[in-house]
């Protein structure tokens, strides 16, 4: 099973979370992992007893109590001025959405795997962008997911 690299685990906010043992978590795109296992990608977690947790993302409705995440609608990303994640990574500017972006570029970037299903019919490819994520707003402790669109722009869906 693949583990990312150390440098892409984050501190784990989330209450009920931290309560099971997790203490960092990384998301793992579906490309980077067995499509029987987790065709939509996991999170995965270092737990406090030295083990890994690997949690395959599923859509559920968004009042079913068992959501651990909850995404928002498409948000623009209109801070950077980048319309592709080939811009975000030439940036030179000391800024932490732009940090955070190539961060997530370099440890989650993959190709979309919903392709016929709006919006993500319209999207190329995505990343993982770690919490608390300041695009997101100032009270998200939760990351977002950034696309880039065909044919350009970039987008967010945050928890």
């Amino acid at each position: 099973m693949y583990t990312p690299p150390d440098v892409c685990f984050n501190p784990v906010t989330i209450p009920s979370l931290l309560e099971s043992g997790a203490l960092e978590y990384s998301w793992v795109p579906w490309s980077s992992m067995d499509s029987d296992l987790a065709p939509s990608g996991a999170f995965v977690y270092k737990m406090s007893d030295g083990g890994m947790l690997y949690k395959k993302i599923t859509a559920v409705p968004s009042d079913d109590p068992s959501a651990t995440l909850k995404f928002g609608l498409a948000q623009e990303e209109t801070e950077t001025a980048a319309n592709t994640f080939d811009e975000v990574e030439m940036l030179t500017i000391d800024d932490s959405i732009v940090a955070e972006m190539k961060r997530g570029i370099k440890c989650s970037e993959a190709a979309i795997s919903f392709t016929t299903t709006a919006p993500f019919s319209t999207y190329d490819k995505f990343f993982w962008a770690a919490g608390p994520f300041k695009l997101a707003g100032p009270n998200s402790g939760c990351g977002a997911y950034v696309y880039e669109k065909k044919g350009g722009g970039l987008v967010y869906h945050s928890c």
